[in-house]
């Protein structure tokens, strides 16, 4: 028996296409004005955006900056009150030898920075302490509170609070400034 080897006839491809449909029969039209304002208008976005970003990090740095600025001022500041303005390379360093020096004469008395840092907890922005000696186990604290009777009463009360410190009001005077307090201080 003979096999037929040949391919079997192939069917022509039926062509559905909608009514109204029109099929184009070359590709289209390369129109060099149209993608030049295409890549020049996306190109002008595109630096637009840039620009507002490069800005928005601008304005970020110069805040970032100007409040760094302050807040090494604000340092400064603190450090000369505590130091004097010859305060060397390393005011921080420095500060810890003085603390170590006051410490260290005191030996078995207070402890002038947790007193203060103590003192502090309970104190807000109308105080400002002047004046700190310390003996041994006991010491004075002078200052200034701003003028309110009533918030001088109420930082009183929140000062008796203190579960290591006592603090008792020794002299209270009324300036014009505020009112001058001396308080004496030991442990509880």
């Amino acid at each position: 028996m003979a096999e037929n080897k040949a391919a079997p006839p192939r069917k022509a491809a039926v062509k559905i296409q909608p009514k109204g449909v029109r099929t184009r029969k070359a590709p289209p039209r390369y129109n060099s004005r149209t993608a030049s304002q295409r890549f020049v208008r996306t190109m002008a976005w595109i630096t637009a955006i840039g620009l507002l970003f490069g800005l928005g990090q601008g304005m970020r740095w110069y805040t970032n900056t100007s409040q760094l600025d302050r807040i090494e001022q604000e340092l400064h500041a603190q450090y000369a009150s505590v130091l004097g303005e010859d305060m060397g390379s390393s005011p921080f360093g420095r500060l810890q030898f003085v603390h170590g020096q006051a410490t260290a004469q005191q030996q078995f008395g207070l402890d002038p920075l947790v007193l203060i840092a103590e003192f502090s907890r309970h104190a807000d922005f109308m105080v400002r302490i002047d004046k700190v000696a310390l003996s041994g186990e006991r010491g004075t604290l002078e200052g200034m509170y701003t003028p309110d009777q009533a918030a001088f009463k109420a930082f009183l009360q929140e000062l008796d609070t203190d579960e290591e410190y006592e603090f008792s009001l020794e002299s209270r005077e009324e300036t014009l400034s505020g009112i001058h307090f001396v308080l004496k201080v030991g442990r509880r």
